[in-house]
């Protein structure tokens, strides 16, 4: 009698939701719901106490995703082939400045500084900001090299060698108020499936080609006895050009949070 029953409820079940959900299996677009009848339709309504909010590469904040699915099957209704907005990064979309020519170019630079910083003070183990100035050119180049290197892996959450929109979005969002390039500089950097490898990270960050050095174990700031180094403190870091305390917060933030 049990069994009879069970098997009862399983067909119900099965006749009620099973049926209409396969009537629209695999024909909906990633913005569209299937409706009663097997139709690829867009989303009626969504739930309005569900806030996740999402930005879009155009700045546009989303209360949900729900609600960016709603827009952009709107849109393609209207207009087939118009060009759509994606997901840029989870959250309210920050205020943006001109990306000036100069600031991009010199965007590159001024992220791998705040890497080299960061990864500095990850060695010293002091808790402090400093940027480290190093004279040879060989631990110089050297030295860049671990701290983008360093910073790919931490951000590289799959360790598949790739770094997909996900895994750079919270350094995104974390840069994008205090850092006006932002958007246009990680929108140019990867490859066609918008995936960053580990090349194309030192590429786009400008890491020179490699001095003709003799190959010898990378020094840190701290270790090298026959380096002439100088270290600035955070009062003439709040000095240089590019907002890059304020960068530096953003990024300490980050890495907290991560810790």
């Amino acid at each position: 009698m049990l069994t009879l029953l069970s098997i009862g409820l399983v067909a119900l079940v099965v006749s009620s939701y099973g049926v209409t959900a396969n009537l629209c299996a695999g024909k909906c677009r990633f913005y569209q719901v299937c409706n009663d009848v097997g139709e690829c339709v867009c989303p009626p309504q969504c739930d309005r106490d569900s806030v996740a909010l999402l930005c879009t590469n155009r700045n546009q904040t989303f209360e949900n995703e729900c609600e960016f699915h709603r827009y952009v099957c709107k849109v393609l209704r209207t207009r087939p082939k118009a060009r759509i907005p994606h997901i840029d990064y989870k959250g309210a979309c920050q205020s943006e400045h001109p990306c000036t020519t100069d600031k991009f170019e010199q965007f590159p630079s001024r992220l791998t500084e705040w890497m080299e910083i960061i990864h500095n003070r990850e060695l010293s183990l002091t808790g402090e900001f400093e940027r480290v100035v190093i004279a040879d050119e060989c631990e110089r180049w050297n030295f860049a090299k671990e701290s983008l290197e360093s910073k790919f892996m931490e951000l590289d959450d799959d360790a598949d060698g790739l770094l997909n929109t996900s895994e750079i979005h919270e350094l995104r969002k974390s840069l994008t108020e205090v850092e006006a390039c932002t958007r246009r500089f990680f929108h140019n950097c990867g490859n066609k499936t918008g995936r960053v490898t580990l090349d194309q990270w030192k590429r786009c960050l400008k890491l020179p080609l490699e001095p003709q050095c003799a190959t010898a174990p990378a020094a840190t700031p701290t270790e090298s006895k026959d380096t002439v180094v100088d270290v600035e403190t955070d009062s003439d870091t709040d000095k240089s050009v590019g907002g890059i305390k304020e960068v530096e917060d953003a990024l300490l933030k980050l890495l907290d949070e991560n810790e």
